[in-house]
Formats: C-alpha cells, sequence, structure tokens
C-alpha cells in the first residue's frame, strides 16, 4: 500500500525521483550534505544512501571501485561509510576533471573554485566525520588517499606530410 502523490501537490518545482522502496529520498540526501559540507553546494548529487547500498551488493573485501564520473564524490563517501561499517578495505579511483564551477553558484560562494576541489574537500570532511574509535571498532580508519593531477593539456604541434 503506498500513498498516491499527485503532480501538482509538489510545492517544489524540482520534483523529487521517488522510490518504490521509499529509501531515497531527496531530503536525507540534502540535509546529510549540508551538515557534512557546512553548506548546501551540491544542485543535484547522486543520494549517498543508494550509493552505499549498491556498493554493498557489488563489491566485498578489497575490492577498487572505478567512478569516471567522480564529481562530487559521492562514490568516495559512500564507500569510507561502508568500509567503517563492516571493517574491508575497499578502494577507489576517482576521475574527475577539473571543470571550473560558476562564480555565482552555491559552491563558487562557498569558496570552490573546482569541481575537482569539492570532491576532495567532501572526501576529507567524510573521513574526518568517522569515528573508528567509537562507532566502528573493526575499522583500522585507513581514509588516506591520493591525487593524480596531470595539470592542462598542452597543445601539440602535428605536422602532416
Amino acid at each position: 500500500v503506498r500513498m498516491k502523490e499527485y503532480f501538482n501537490a509538489f510545492r517544489n518545482a524540482n520534483i523529487p525521483i521517488k522510490s518504490s522502496w521509499g529509501l531515497y529520498d531527496a531530503q536525507y540526501n540534502t540535509q546529510y550534505l549540508t551538515r557534512l559540507m557546512g553548506a548546501k553546494v551540491f544542485l543535484n548529487p547522486k543520494h549517498i544512501r543508494l550509493m552505499r547500498d549498491l556498493l554493498a551488493y557489488t563489491t566485498q573485501g578489497n575490492d577498487i571501485v572505478l567512478d569516471f564520473f567522480g564529481g562530487s564524490g559521492t562514490t568516495a563517501d559512500a564507500l569510507l561509510s561502508l568500509n567503517a561499517e563492516d571493517g574491508h578495505q575497499r578502494r577507489f579511483v576517482l576521475v574527475q576533471l577539473d571543470v571550473p564551477v560558476e562564480p555565482s553558484s552555491a559552491a563558487g560562494k562557498a569558496g570552490y573554485t573546482t569541481i575537482a576541489d569539492l570532491c576532495r574537500d567532501r572526501i576529507n570532511r567524510a573521513g574526518a566525520a568517522l569515528n573508528p574509535a567509537e562507532a566502528h571498532p573493526n575499522w583500522d580508519g585507513n581514509v588516506g588517499y591520493r591525487v593524480l593531477d596531470l595539470g592542462p593539456p598542452t597543445p601539440v604541434d602535428l605536422k602532416v606530410d
């Protein structure tokens, strides 16, 4: 049994995608990210609970997760949280271009210049929010990661014969 919701009953112009499971509401995600980042800096992030569930169903042990669209770092955030919960050592590789954020956007006003900067800060904050000694005694507390910055592309002179 589910309550029927009518389109004209929504008060927000951004209609959320509703899950028939009722687990992945946008309100939880917005509140979590606002608490984590100190401000609402994301427009349309992937849902953290959905990402955690997907990773829990599809990974185990020391798997490596590759996300070619790292964006705001949801995959890393979810993976760190999942590792803390079950004590595994999953790792991640996120790929994110140094795409500039609009200075007038919420992220720009919060001081971020690129999406990659925002992603790194989120990973740092998500790792710091996990306390292995108190809530996760079976976890080693490893939230470390490395960054490979390729820098701006260099022009190549092509000579055609």
